[in-house]
């Protein structure tokens, strides 16, 4: 081995850490990967369906996911009139809303059902 290879072997080492660092400061993104790979399309599907992802249904984070969650958390909001106010910067926050996008449940908020304001 070389000095070239272990130049290379380190940086592909501190890119790892990285993203891993990456991953642990952003919530919303360590919440998505907690979730099983069916429930993270289903995530993706719901946000599609109300208009705020565009990207491939394939369960990976990227940048379409990134924003299509930070989007639905800003409409959901609005459009529950502050009912229902997804915490999206903490942990706990971050998981109970990713679950709930996941499953439905915030569905009445995302394409209106008619009942979005009787709770």
């Amino acid at each position: 081995m070389n000095r070239r290879d272990v130049m290379i072997g380190l940086g592909a080492g501190f890119a790892l850490l990285a993203t891993g660092a990456q991953a642990q400061s952003d919530p919303l993104e360590a919440a998505f990967a907690a979730l099983p790979q069916a429930a993270r399309k289903q995530a993706q599907q719901e946000m599609a369906y109300a208009g705020f992802y565009n990207s491939a249904i394939d369960g990976a984070y990227g940048r379409g996911t990134a924003t299509g969650l930070r989007k639905t958390a800003e409409f959901v909001a609005y459009s529950s009139d502050g009912k229902v106010t997804p915490q999206t910067g903490t942990a706990a926050g971050a998981q109970a809303f990713v679950r709930d996008l996941a499953s439905g449940r915030l569905a009445k908020w995302l394409y209106g059902e008619g009942d979005e304001n009787d709770m």
